[in-house]
């Protein structure tokens, strides 16, 4: 195998990567007055930022994307008298006199959690080999061979690999057994629910739904239904949450798995290895179970989403929501599942999570290379061309409808294929969970009909200006989706890709009607600073914003 194995980065010690990428989310969120209190200073081996922490100065070297722009971390340490002070533990502990009193708590939390990432990390680096041996053996070494829904579960692999902000959230080597990034394959429990206890979202649940005798509970077929249940939930938590219900008399878990899956996006969702077009939405017992209300919301999400698919004929087909109608609950968080079928054809298409652009197949070509090879001529460029421009544009019209999606990278997918001798790229999104709504803009576009389109349960989705929907779009779409994949995408430097992203969000607006071009010219392109989600934060200070702001980073390397 050549190149770094799937998924894998740039070379380099991995709590080396980790320290820069927690120090950067540390200065960008201002975490120990790192931004705020801290002076520039400038050497001839590059500029640092100098901080005093108790009694004693402590340098951090940064590069900065042009004059005024942001500061970025360029060593994993910190330099103080005594010399470097490295290795993510020690870094932490260098820092953590700094924090306000009041956030040690947090603080040490982060710590642990950062401790945690670590460990996956080191994990995921000594499965690289043995993951990419499997993912060859299963779906082919290169990236020409991974199509169709099969195909695609190679892809959510890959994008699992990619590294996300600290959680905390343990991963052992007990747990690869159900992670994503392991590529593991194992059975699917159920448990049997009296009919009654069940309710339902309004789309039917999958023709392979399994009836209780299917699992060997042939007296409850008339009376009950089956529930999935990840087998992470299927012991003590599941029990719990029969007794919280009543349900523990009535219902029965059955004694074997049915049907195989693999997991992908998360540990929680789940594809039949069979039926891989389905997507199973599952809860786990660590706390990252929708609530019921979350489910209809999803539905209201996609019911939204039609409407401007109707009123915009032009991305009809090119933009493919995944359907969330397809929900079971029966009263309690952990008895929850909601059912996606990929809304795609032909079989033969790819199917690439915008987290999988970056990674590596088992042949050692980068994935964004081998589309662009298959589908572009080998031009990078004209393969992000393509890209923004169906991105920009999508965004930015649903924007003028009051809409923003929550957008995260392994949610979002491209879908490539040719289509009557030309390369078709359609965009499919797979999660439309967290939106933001500006219910004046939807109703100033669709009239008397958007009140009985914007019946959300959570409320906190609706917002009375287009502030919270712009900050969404920035931090999410815009951020996560284009600007971090773009070097990746355009196989050029940063400030280059940051021209096509300007062009092609410049021409984006100005397909807009007046009053939405101008709010996001202001916002976007104008603005001295952009809103990125905040990483670290919420750890230190429970109920902190969900934004920071940056200076704007679609201008600054050009400066």
């Amino acid at each position: 195998m050549s190149g770094r194995p799937p998924g894998g980065g740039p070379g380099g010690d991995v709590e080396g990567r980790l320290v820069v990428r927690v120090l950067d989310a540390l200065l960008r969120e201002d975490v120990c007055r790192l931004r705020g209190t801290a002076r520039a200073v400038s050497r001839p081996d590059g500029e640092r930022l100098a901080l005093t922490i108790a009694g004693e100065t402590i340098l951090l070297p940064v590069a900065y994307d042009g004059p005024g722009g942001v500061a970025r971390v360029r060593a994993p340490l910190l330099e103080t008298v005594d010399g470097p002070v490295t290795g993510l533990h020690a870094v932490l502990e260098r820092l953590r006199p700094a924090t306000d009193p009041r956030e040690r708590a947090g603080f040490d939390a982060l710590t642990a959690a950062c401790a945690a990432e670590l460990a996956a990390l080191r994990l995921r680096e000594r499965t690289d080999e043995d993951v990419a041996e499997r993912l060859a053996a299963a779906y082919g070494r290169s990236a020409a061979a991974w199509t169709g829904p099969r195909g695609a579960l190679a892809y959510d692999a890959l994008a699992a690999r990619r590294p996300d902000p600290p959680t905390g959230r343990p991963r052992t080597a007990e747990l690869a057994v159900y992670e994503p990034e392991f590529h593991p394959c194992f059975g699917l429990r159920w448990v049997a629910l009296p009919r009654a206890a069940v309710q339902r979202g309004p789309g039917e649940p999958p023709p392979w739904w399994p009836a209780p005798d299917a699992l060997g509970l042939p007296e409850l077929t008339a009376t009950h239904t089956m529930l999935p249940v990840h087998p992470l939930t299927a012991g003590p938590p599941l029990a719990r949450a029969l007794r919280a219900t009543g349900l523990d008399g009535a219902a029965r878990l059955a004694e074997k798995p049915w049907a195989d899956v693999v997991p992908t996006r998360s540990a929680g969702v789940l594809v039949l290895v069979d039926a891989p077009e389905y997507r199973l939405e599952l809860p786990l017992p660590d706390g990252t179970s929708p609530a019921p209300a979350a489910l209809a919301d999803g539905v209201v999400t996609q019911r939204v989403l039609e409407e401007v698919l109707l009123c915009e004929p032009g991305f009809v087909g090119s933009v493919l929501p995944a359907a969330a109608d397809t929900h079971l609950h029966a009263g309690h968080p952990l008895l929850t599942a909601r059912v996606r079928r990929d809304p795609y054809e032909p079989a033969d298409v790819h199917v690439v999570p915008v987290a999988a652009l970056a990674a590596r197949t088992p042949d050692g070509e980068p994935v964004a290379g081998a589309l662009a090879r298959r589908y572009y001529g080998g031009s990078a460029r004209a393969f992000a061309d393509a890209y923004l421009t169906l991105l920009l544009d999508w965004c930015t019209t649903l924007f003028s409808y009051g809409v923003a999606l929550e957008t995260h990278p392994r949610d979002l997918a491209l879908v490539l294929d040719e289509h009557r001798g030309r390369t078709r790229l359609r965009l499919l999104y797979r999660d439309h969970a967290g939106p933001r709504v500006n219910g004046v803009r939807f109703a100033s576009r669709l009239g008397g009909e958007a009140a009985d389109l914007l019946g959300f349960a959570d409320r906190g989705i609706l917002a009375g200006h287009d502030g919270p929907v712009a900050d969404l779009l920035a931090a999410g779409a815009l951020r996560r989706c284009a600007v971090e994949p773009l070097s990746v995408l355009t196989g050029t430097d940063r400030a280059d890709g940051l021209r096509l992203l300007r062009d092609r969000l410049d021409d984006a607006l100005h397909r807009l009607p007046p009053g939405a071009a101008a709010v996001l010219r202001t916002r976007l392109l104008d603005a001295a600073r952009l809103p990125v989600r905040a990483v670290l934060t919420p750890m230190l200070r429970p109920g902190a914003p969900e934004y920071v702001n940056v200076p704007n980073y679609l201008w600054a390397p050009v400066c």
